[in-house]
């Protein structure tokens, strides 16, 4: 597997320019480390940020990109990312695959790179465990959330599920989340010191969950000053 210098340089490659700086990059600016409950319109409000605060929105696009660059298949990388329950079998295939990468090579990348996204600023990362990288103070970290009927009526509309499997559905990505969040980051669930700010969807619009965390933003960026 090649080295951090490479990620870096796949992650810096997605970052827009600013139009009057040419080549320049942006001015940093204050990242944002989300996490989300399925059915709870976490990717809804994260794509609201992005284009209210002008950040990008770091997702799988990047993993396609590191991919490329260091010639782990993506459909590896996103099963790893969405199966941590079945990591075993997966590390095992890729090898016969020939792809250079082990448990211990994902599980230290993963940190690593989310500390560089971190690092660099100007983007909002949606998900991988981000908040519990997340150095208080430097990044807003953000739970978007919603109560289980809520959840499941959204993944009836937008995945035209039943009832009965919408609420599997959420019950199975749930339980996928959990381990992926256990097997990286020592914790099931992030607990109530690893969060900002908690915004329940049921309550509040997709815009003005985004406009809450904006104010939110707003606040931590002056305090910093």
């Amino acid at each position: 597997m090649k080295g951090m210098t490479e990620f870096i340089k796949a992650y810096s490659s997605t970052l827009p320019h600013d139009q009057q700086g040419g080549d320049q990059p942006r001015p940093f600016k204050m990242p944002i480390a989300i996490s989300r409950q399925i059915g709870s319109g976490g990717r809804l409000v994260a794509a609201r940020l992005s284009e209210r605060l002008g950040l990008e929105l770091v997702g799988k696009s990047i993993i396609e990109e590191i991919s490329h660059r260091t010639k782990v298949p993506t459909d590896l990388l996103n099963l790893l990312d969405e199966k941590p329950g079945r990591a075993m079998e997966l590390f095992g295939a890729g090898l016969l695959r020939g792809a250079s990468i082990t448990e211990s090579d994902y599980d230290r990348v993963l940190k690593a790179t989310i500390s560089t996204f971190l690092e660099l600023g100007n983007a909002i990362i949606l998900g991988r465990g981000s908040v519990f990288v997340a150095v208080p103070g430097r990044a807003l970290r953000l739970l978007i959330m919603a109560p289980m009927e809520n959840r499941i009526e959204a993944m009836t509309r937008y995945e035209d599920l039943t009832p009965q499997k919408a609420r599997a559905r959420v019950l199975e990505i749930d339980a996928e989340r959990r381990q992926f969040n256990k097997r990286h980051f020592g914790h099931e669930e992030a607990s109530a010191e690893h969060y900002d700010l908690v915004v329940n969807t049921a309550l509040f619009s997709i815009d003005e969950a985004a406009e809450i965390a904006i104010c939110a933003y707003q606040k931590m960026v002056e305090a910093h000053r």
